[in-house]
């Protein structure tokens, strides 16, 4: 069917190859990572259900993302590697975060590393029979900070309980002959953690290191194209993953994409009461594979 409006064009011509497309088979590359992102757990923070709520949030995840793990290989994705990391603030710490925050914890700083440890270790214990190898990770947040006065850290980026807690857990795994396949890859006093996943440089940082930008997604882009001008490791990655802020963002840069995972802490009140609402609290989880990220789902 032609009108006066087709110049040089033959609808006709159109829909037979219309008819003749078949899909292609979405064949797995093979070599696939499953990656967890535990951000901003808080724990010993008191707002929303608090503490309590929080670890049955956590413990809920888990399960799901042990579901998730089962539909994925059933729809072809060959999933061999986990990679589970802690992307800072996994404690609330006791002060000097912020105003009134020794009077809003619900724990001393004892028992929230207690139950941080706790509830990661059954974590890993649940997930890592699941998989060939599994990759455990953690990267400094800013309530990690183990020596702040005044609302600044008085020592080195090194000392900072949110990768402490994961160093205590690998000295723990490693008295266990079923972890072997289990390695954890600790910082120093890098505020980042990069990994080649499955043939992806991947950079993870909390992301609380930025300046600059009328939004979170604008600050980690400038920190990012910062690290590339200046020719330090994460400007290397296609993959920016972060946390700090507290909801999910996904953002397409071309070539690269930043994703910010949400919190999983019950929100903040003073939050709430500047106008910001509470965003859904989950575990980020997606698969690497050699073309980049898939599959992307917070549970």
């Amino acid at each position: 069917l032609r009108s006066k409006y087709t110049i040089g064009f033959d609808y006709d011509d159109l829909v037979k190859e219309i008819k003749k497309f078949k899909p292609k088979a979405n064949k797995p590359t093979g070599g696939e990572s499953f990656v967890v992102c535990l951000a901003d757990l808080q724990l010993g923070k008191k707002d929303g259900d608090g503490t309590i709520g929080t670890i049955n949030a956590f413990q809920q995840s888990i399960a799901n993302i042990k579901e998730r793990v089962k539909e994925l290989r059933k729809i072809g994705r060959e999933i061999g590697t986990l990679y589970i990391g802690g992307l800072g603030d996994i404690i609330e710490a006791c002060s000097d975060n912020y105003a009134q925050q020794l009077f809003t914890v619900e724990l001393n700083l004892r028992d929230q590393l207690k139950v941080a440890r706790r509830v990661i270790r059954d974590a890993i214990v649940e997930l890592a029979p699941m998989f060939e190898n599994v990759v455990v990770f953690a990267v400094p947040g800013n309530h990690g900070e183990a020596s702040r006065r005044s609302g600044k850290n008085v020592t080195d980026d090194a000392d900072n309980h949110d990768v402490a807690l994961f160093e205590t857990l690998a000295e723990v795994f490693s008295m266990n002959n079923a972890f072997d396949h289990v390695r954890f890859m600790l910082p120093d006093d890098e505020m980042f953690m990069m990994f080649n996943i499955s043939g992806v440089n991947v950079c993870f940082a909390h992301g609380h290191r930025t300046k600059g930008g009328s939004n979170p997604s604008q600050k980690q882009k400038n920190w990012w194209a910062d690290m590339a001008f200046t020719e330090q490791p994460p400007g290397d990655a296609s993959i920016l993953v972060t946390a700090h802020y507290h909801h999910l963002i996904v953002v397409d840069h071309g070539p690269k994409t930043h994703i910010q995972c949400p919190a999983l802490d019950g929100g903040s009140k003073w939050w709430a009461d500047m106008g910001g609402g509470v965003s859904k609290r989950g575990i980020l989880t997606f698969v690497v594979d050699e073309r980049g990220h898939k599959d992307l789902e917070v549970l």
